[in-house]
């Protein structure tokens, strides 16, 4: 069975290839081209259309094929179909893909350049603000803030253009990449107010992972020591549940991403989605039934625990009609933490990957007294009624660079008072405020996970914060890549990739290869990867390359935080 695509016109069918497109408003139509086989093969079925980031955007029925007769389906391309490569498939009744065929979608104005801008390619522009008030009569000491920046993480979220105010606040950083400023005021006045401020750049892309990516990738390189904390049970991740542990028992855990695909769809079963007044997790979300996005991560990272599969929640915020607070996860395959928004995935066909229209700002358990939250702070009182006024206001707005005739408001607003630690109250003959010009040792916070502040304040300059000496490291290690330059339409297998570590050192992390195209990033292969001293490893990945035309592809050497160690590109063009 064969699918084609035109651009039906009154003068007749133009075939639609990689080097040509149909544009919005136009008749696009597709061909059914059977034989007797398929006949016997696809009784009834699904033809659908999925968009550049495979999302389903048109479905019909398919009935009994008949071999003697082309079926034809015409579709008018809407206004609102952003520009990129789509996918025409039929499908069986088990949902499996019996054939395929892509086509183009070109803009023909500037919504449709700024619709897709938006979603494939966005660039937000964060802009936060802590405002701190003393509402009181009596000074108020040692305030002390943690905030957390927005965080990069490749290849979906690159953050640049970093500016704090005020612009020398020291920072710290985790084992899981999280970034936080620290803002110290050592003496509020009464009716006194100061404000604390950052804004950056998100540079957000798409990451999908691939339906047909294969299930021989090794297990996670990692020491025990660092997998414990992402396997073991928590204050609202209890994973150790009895109704967890039994619920998790019933899901095949044979494959991680199987396992992955099939608790998203538990945990949308099992909760009824209702905003709640605080975070509860995931033994809550189970007993009750009920939770909003912060119970649906929780209660899926916690089957993910149960079934032996290391998995983490993440914070950061969300576009949907508005900006919102949102939570994620992540489950750790083959080195590789692989992305996953739980909440609402109640279809059958469960998304794996990262959507521009989310900014993650933390990575790990910011439930309770954690330093993992958006903001924590804590001071000192003299008197029981003293209280500081803490209240953030946030604004994420799209950085277009298009020219409108009506200027385009903010995407989202957002004000809401944060309270994270109780006040320290102490005896009124002990206290001392500092003034303003006192020297004093920073606070610590200590931790298994979190790095000692030091004592000498680091300005931000930098556009991106980013720990890695990068020449070093690409010194160290190299690829030889045996990729062809041209190969028929297929899987790629039998190519031998070489990853050589010139270094003294062991590197732990992921190898991947992905495709990149019209800015999309697309995991086609993961291989968890531990390289010895002067060791050289060889890999034969199997990858699906079935887009003909010029494919980009990235063979990509990560650590376990999504640093990129080594970084090579090649053009395959696939016939």
């Amino acid at each position: 069975m064969l699918i084609n695509s035109f651009q039906s016109t009154e003068v007749g069918d133009i075939p639609l290839k990689s080097h040509n497109s149909i544009k919005n408003g136009e008749k696009l139509r597709l061909v059914i081209n059977p034989d007797e086989t398929d006949a016997q093969k696809v009784k009834a079925g699904i033809i659908e259309i999925l968009s550049p980031l495979e999302k389903r955007v048109v479905s019909g029925d398919l009935h009994e094929i008949d071999p003697s007769k082309l079926v034809y389906f015409d579709v008018i391309i809407p206004e609102n179909w952003i520009c990129g490569s789509y996918q025409a498939n039929v499908l069986d009744t088990r949902n499996k893909i019996v054939c395929t065929n892509y086509f183009n979608v070109t803009a023909v104005n500037k919504l449709q350049t700024y619709l897709t801008a938006k979603t494939i390619s966005p660039k937000w522009r964060i802009h936060y603000q802590i405002k701190v008030k003393n509402p009181t009569t009596k000074t108020i000491g040692n305030f002390s803030a943690f905030v957390a920046l927005p965080i990069t993480i490749l290849p979906q979220q690159i953050i640049k253009d970093l500016k704090t105010f005020p612009n020398n606040l020291k920072d710290s950083t985790d084992v899981e990449g999280n970034h936080w400023i620290h803002y110290e005021l050592p003496r509020i006045d009464p009716q006194a107010e100061h404000i604390m401020s950052f804004s950056a750049l998100a540079d957000c892309q798409p990451l999908i992972i691939s339906k047909s990516i294969p299930e021989n990738y090794k297990i996670n390189p990692y020491k025990k020591q660092f997998l414990k904390k992402y396997l073991s049970p928590e204050p609202h991740i209890e994973s150790n549940h009895s109704k967890i542990v039994e619920l998790a028992s019933k899901i095949s855990n044979k494959d991680p991403i199987s396992f992955a695909k099939k608790a998203a769809k538990v945990v949308n079963r099992k909760i009824k989605y209702k905003i709640q007044p605080d975070e509860y997790g995931a033994a809550y979300a189970i007993e009750k039934g009920e939770g909003d996005c912060t119970e649906y991560a929780a209660l899926f990272v916690a089957l993910c625990r149960a079934a032996g599969i290391p998995a983490r929640t993440n914070a950061g915020f969300a576009l949907a009609q508005n900006w919102e607070r949102h939570a994620t996860a992540e489950f750790l395959v083959a080195g590789r933490w692989i992305p996953i928004d739980v909440t609402g995935q109640n279809g059958n066909d469960i998304f794996l990957g990262s959507l521009p229209n989310t900014i993650i700002v933390t990575r790990g358990n910011w439930m309770g007294d954690t330093i993992a939250k958006e903001v924590s702070y804590r001071y000192q009182i003299m008197e029981q009624t003293q209280k500081l006024d803490v209240n953030i206001d946030w604004k994420i707005i799209f950085e277009h660079g298009l020219t409108f005739k009506k200027k385009e408001p903010f995407d989202a607003t957002s004000t809401k008072t944060i309270k994270i630690l109780e006040p320290q109250m102490l005896d009124s003959t002990k206290v001392k405020i500092l003034s303003d010009t006192t020297h004093k040792k920073p606070i610590e916070i200590m931790g298994s996970d979190i790095v000692k502040i030091p004592a000498k304040t680091i300005p931000i300059k930098k556009t991106r914060i980013d720990l890695t000496n990068k020449n070093k490291t690409r010194k160290q290690l190299s690829f030889d890549l045996s990729v062809p330059d041209v190969m028929k339409a297929g899987t790629m297998k039998n190519q031998v990739i070489t990853i050589s570590n010139n270094s003294k050192s062991i590197y732990n992390g992921c190898f991947e290869i992905r495709r990149i195209e019209d800015g999309i990033n697309k995991l086609l292969s993961i291989q968890g990867v531990k390289i010895s001293p002067n060791e050289h490893l060889k890999f034969k990945p199997a990858i699906k390359l079935d887009r003909t035309g010029s494919n980009m592809l990235e063979f990509v050497l990560m650590n376990r935080i999504g640093r990129t160690l080594l970084k090579e590109e090649k053009k395959v063009s696939v016939y």
